[in-house]
């Protein structure tokens, strides 16, 4: 039986010589190359859920690196407040309905929604109206996560080795 073994020396003296701004550049690029790449399987995934899926839909896919105190990453279909500014990267995770209304929808797929005859309505009252069924939850976060959950931590320690050997040949580390 032959024993690898691996010297991380030369890599360790590189992250050493880095700046800590460097080095926090180079771990946030390394977690925002993973979450790209399991952003795009949860966008296949969501292409073989959902029956009528566009652009706008999947754009709701969003990758969120953590910049302050924790490193680390996630992807998310939960959309951003939509505060005054109704356009640009506010409004991603938003569906535009027919009237001209920014909704949720990725969000209420991933989610489910209950029925609307149970739903109350601003007096406090039931629904008296006719019922419009239920969307059931589809599972298609829940199904990645499940898929990726032992390749992230693979494929995060080969990205974040080339991250900074690139940022060290960038900024002159030795």
């Amino acid at each position: 039986m032959s024993v690898l073994e691996y010297d991380d020396s030369n890599l360790r003296k590189m992250f050493a010589e880095l700046e800590p701004k460097r080095r926090a550049q180079a771990l946030r690029g390394a977690m925002r190359e993973q979450g790209k790449r399991i952003a795009r399987e949860v966008k296949t995934a969501i292409r073989q859920d959902v029956k009528h899926v566009n652009a706008d839909l999947l754009r709701g896919v969003r990758v969120v690196v953590y910049k302050r105190e924790a490193v680390g990453f996630k992807v998310t279909v939960a959309p951003k407040r939509l505060g005054k500014n109704k356009e640009g990267s506010a409004s991603q995770g938003y569906h535009m309905t027919r009237n001209g209304v920014r909704k949720p929808v990725l969000l209420w797929l991933s989610l489910g929604m209950t029925r609307t005859s149970d739903r109350r309505t601003r007096r406090g009252g039931r629904r008296a109206a006719h019922r419009t069924g239920v969307v059931k939850a589809k599972d298609f976060m829940k199904r990645v996560g499940m898929s990726t959950s032992g390749s992230v931590s693979q494929n995060l320690a080969t990205a974040v080795v080339e991250c900074i050997t690139k940022i060290s040949k960038r900024y002159g580390a030795k």
